[in-house]
């Protein structure tokens, strides 16, 4: 009897809880939205233009600005068409709600508790207003609950014409357009009065997301969504069916781009990219937001190497049909894995276009060596620079490599097989350490391979889905640095537009990507390829300098992709050359390899930069040996310690290891064979090299025995 009596009473104390709370829930909202207290937004801060973010470079001075917005107008001698195709894009309950749309949230509120993140947003065109005008873009709760007051609040003040006015005004529209204004003119030439049903809708649909759906950066995107919208304003009973049907099936016709060569822009999409994904927001959210964003650009080198990519002699032929052979190029301080200046292309025409430097994927060919062949070999001692290797047609197994010409030069030391880029002797390193010691190496650099690539084609750069500069440009800057790696960075500070510190750089410990002394005999071998190998062009800067080529065969007497990846102590270089896409009408030709065009352009790089004529960082365990019998001039040679040949009696004693830090070459400067024996020459000019296969060699089987001697035990 009494429980009978209690739930009744509990119930009852329950119901007067809850309205009082509700009361208090409708007296706080009216305090908040209708007395403003004790929160209020900024009416000249809703007023006031759209800020467009700033890029500095490390110097501190100001280098790039995004296109700046257009001043606020009027927007309602509109046809009644081109507003109501951004209501049915963006806020089709926009004239019923009060600036929150309830239904939407409800809908946002249970898809993000499904997916655990705030991934859908539900903002009304009004909210959209406050985010864009008045708070940064954050995806917080505490940032959509004042969101959402200011929505009210902004209803109270101004007409939804208004403030589908501010809306126009202040949104990004991609290509450097703010407001519906630019955005008409930047996409097709035309003032917004004068803009067909079908080309609103192109404009709306890249409102979601400009970097994504904008029309020139994804025709098929754009029209997926700009014809929902069109059935959109149909269903809503804007426009009728037969006219929907018609602008969907009317073509998009664009205004050509102008040509635009800010090279500076390259690193500057780049830069905001990686600032967007630090703040968490989009990027197109970032550039029109006012943030100062403050680099890693060496203004010079960006400007020096922007000049360069304008040089046509230092690129190879256009096609037949007048295709330009596309380039990328990046620098980055070796020792910290700044990123010191980047071209993503010949010309810069549309903002935030495809940066070939950091998006595209290539097959690295011979450049890739020093990471899964030369580096983890040298690491596990199974070789040395003197070790010589067999250098004729060999199969292994199903695989039949190729050097490149189909010249091969029997037993090879490592040194030479390095500098001349010969492919047998890299596969049979690879074959000796196993395929994996080899993706494991490739992974301490920051490289990530395909499940795909288990092959020894690995041994001469075939990858499932290849690399970016940037990417080879990283892993070339931990050799530089004695094996230790640093993710590339471009930021090194943000601020937001009131000058808040939103964030700053704080260089994480470096991985050790290889053991230091390893590091430094492969940069020894690849000087060699920059003094008398496959970029010997390099020479002429006669400064100490590494550098590996690479060439990637199409067939047919063509080229697919051709790289040059070189180092300094202070910087580090990748450039690439060849075509968006390969095909017989569209790819290098023969005589462009990683040793000619690419190498150029590479040695045109490195004369920008101030050089300090410092030479590697010699680690403690190095040997330099001198290999000459006493009646020769002294010839020294590298080794780790403990792997060097004994010399006889008579040979010039091997230094004593001095403890670091350790000078930089011995007190006999060692110049290891600076001349290649003439007869190793079977083409004039630099050596050949060669990364896939070209004519199929005669099917050989491999020599019986080990397939390495050290050729020290014949003197010994």
């Amino acid at each position: 009897m009494k429980k009978r009596k209690i739930i009744p009473i509990l119930l009852k104390v329950l119901g007067r809880l809850l309205g009082v709370t509700a009361a208090l829930s409708a007296s706080l909202l009216v305090a908040l939205v209708f007395f403003r207290m004790p929160l209020a937004y900024a009416r000249e801060g809703l007023l006031a233009q759209p800020e467009a973010a700033k890029l500095f470079a490390r110097d501190g001075s100001e280098v790039f600005i995004p296109s700046l917005p257009p001043a606020r107008r009027d927007y309602s001698a509109l046809p009644a068409y081109v507003r109501q195709v951004f209501v049915a894009a963006e806020d089709r309950r926009f004239y019923a709600h009060a600036g929150i749309d309830v239904i939407r949230v409800f809908g946002s509120l249970l898809a993000n508790v499904k997916s655990g993140s705030l991934a859908q947003g539900a903002s009304t065109i009004t909210q959209q207003v406050v985010k864009n005008k008045l708070l940064y873009a954050d995806k917080t709760y505490q940032r959509k609950f004042l969101e959402a007051i200011y929505a009210l609040q902004i209803e109270q003040d101004y007409s939804k014409d208004q403030i589908l006015d501010l809306y126009l005004s202040s949104s990004y529209f991609g290509k450097g357009a703010y407001g519906l204004e630019e955005a008409a003119k930047a996409y097709f030439s035309k003032a917004p009065e004068d803009l067909s049903l079908t080309e609103a809708a192109a404009l709306a649909a890249a409102l979601k997301a400009p970097s994504s759906y904008a029309p020139h950066i994804s025709e098929e995107k754009n029209k997926q969504r700009r014809d929902r919208i069109l059935r959109d304003m149909a269903a809503d009973g804007y426009i009728s069916e037969d006219e929907a049907r018609r602008a969907i099936a009317a073509p998009l016709r664009l205004s050509a781009p102008l040509r635009r060569m800010n090279m500076i822009s390259w690193f500057a999409d780049a830069a905001f990219e990686e600032a967007a994904e630090i703040l968490k927001i989009s990027f197109d959210e970032l550039i029109s937001g006012g943030y100062q964003v403050h680099s890693t650009m060496d203004a010079a080198l960006q400007s020096g190497m922007g000049r360069l990519f304008e040089d046509e002699a230092l690129f190879p032929p256009a096609a037949e049909d007048g295709t330009n052979a596309q380039a990328a190029a990046v620098a980055l301080e070796s020792a910290t894995g700044s990123v010191l200046a980047m071209i993503g292309g010949r010309e810069y025409t549309v903002e935030h276009g495809f940066n070939r430097a950091s998006a595209m994927r290539r097959q690295p060919g011979s450049a890739l060596k020093p990471i899964v062949v030369y580096t983890p070999a040298l690491e596990r001692r199974l070789i040395t620079p003197i070790s010589e290797i067999w250098d004729q047609p060999t199969n292994f197994g199903d695989y039949r490599p190729a050097n490149y010409g189909g010249v091969y030069r029997g037993w090879v030391s490592l040194r030479t097989a390095a500098a001349l880029s010969l492919n047998i002797p890299s596969v049979q390193m690879l074959e000796m350490i196993g395929v994996q010691a080899g993706l494991n190496s490739m992974r301490a650099f920051g490289l990530e391979p395909d499940a795909n690539d288990k092959g020894l084609s690995l041994a001469v750069g075939s990858l499932t889905k290849g690399l970016s500069p940037l990417q080879l440009c990283n892993a070339y800057a931990a050799l530089a640095d004695n094996g230790r790696f640093r993710k590339a960075h471009f930021v090194n500070a943000i601020y937001g537009p009131d000058g808040q510190l939103l964030y700053l750089y704080s260089p994480p410990l470096p991985s050790q990507a290889a053991e230091p002394a390893a590091a430094y005999v492969t940069t020894s071998l690849l000087q060699s390829a920059a003094a008398w190998g496959t970029a010997s062009q390099l020479s002429t800067l006669q400064i100490p300098i590494a550098a590996k080529t690479g060439t990637v065969d199409y067939g047919n007497g063509l080229n697919r992709d051709a790289w040059c990846a070189a180092y300094t102590p202070e910087i580090s270089v990748t450039v690439w050359m060849g075509f968006d896409k390969t095909d017989a009408q569209h790819a290098l030709p023969k005589t462009v390899t990683g040793g000619t065009l690419p190498t150029t352009l590479t040695r045109e790089i490195f004369a920008l930069y101030p050089n300090s004529g410092a030479d590697f960082y010699q680690p403690a365990n190095i040997i330099w040996q001198n290999l000459a019998s006493p009646w020769e001039e002294a010839r020294y040679e590298v080794f780790i310690g403990g792997t060097q040949p004994q010399p006889r009696r008579w040979a010039t004693p091997t230094p004593e290891p001095t403890p670091e830090p350790a000078p930089a070459t011995p007190e006999v400067t060692p110049a290891p064979f600076p001349l290649l024996p003439e007869e190793l020459w079977p083409f004039g000019g630099a050596a050949a090299e060669g990364d896939q296969p070209g004519a199929e060699p005669q099917s050989t089987e491999k020599p019986g025995g080990f397939p390495f001697h050290f050729p020290f035990f014949d003197w010994l």
